[in-house]
């Protein structure tokens, strides 16, 4: 998929994703009637890439966002307003492109909660607590495909003074408990998994 505008971001959190995922979601290029879902995307960069290497005119990419910033960002002095506006600059206004503005535990109840397996890829990016983290986590799994592939990003993030409140104990809590359900392809800064 082409974009026509120049992408603007303050921050290049993602560019160090890229060669893990070129390695285990370049196979979805060539897959039709793609579908991705992405919880928490600032200002784009994630579904800028989705979009410019995996995506074609009939494929569709979800974002559930506040578009508000959150406890990181301001402890980060990073600059959050007018996100959504940056964010549809990002990914140039596009259609194939559904913005979810709110709580991702309140959308994904309410938009989804009567979906199964109807996305290909899913990227957990949103509230860093780990509570809220697993709760991405246990809802958004039903509506991954088999063969599908999700991502916990900041695996090795340490922001919160508590460890139980940073994002690494939920993710290594679902990993457990949906042991049987998954394969662990990489355990690093982010921790990607496929549904078996």
């Amino acid at each position: 998929m082409i974009l026509k505008n120049t992408p603007k971001y303050t921050q290049t959190w993602f560019v160090h994703n890229i060669p893990n995922w070129s390695r285990f979601l370049g196979y979805l290029k060539f897959q039709k009637d793609k579908r991705f879902l992405e919880i928490g995307c600032f200002e784009g960069m994630a579904t800028r890439w989705l979009m410019e290497t995996l995506m074609t005119e009939e494929d569709k990419i979800e974002v559930i966002d506040t578009f508000k910033g959150s406890i990181e960002h301001l402890k980060l002095n990073i600059n959050t307003n007018d996100l959504l506006t940056k964010f549809l600059h990002n990914i140039d206004n596009s259609p194939n492109v559904i913005i979810h503005q709110g709580k991702s535990e309140d959308i994904l109840r309410n938009n989804f909660s009567r979906q199964k397996e109807i996305f290909d890829f899913i990227y957990i990016d949103g509230d860093h607590h780990a509570k809220n983290v697993m709760k991405d986590a246990v809802l958004s799994w039903p509506l991954l495909k088999k063969g599908g592939i999700l991502i916990f990003d900041d695996y090795d993030w340490r922001l919160f003074k508590r460890e139980i409140d940073n994002p690494f104990p939920a993710i290594n809590t679902f990993c457990g408990m949906w042991q049987d359900e998954i394969e662990v392809l990489i355990k690093s800064c982010q921790v990607i998994l496929m549904k078996i």
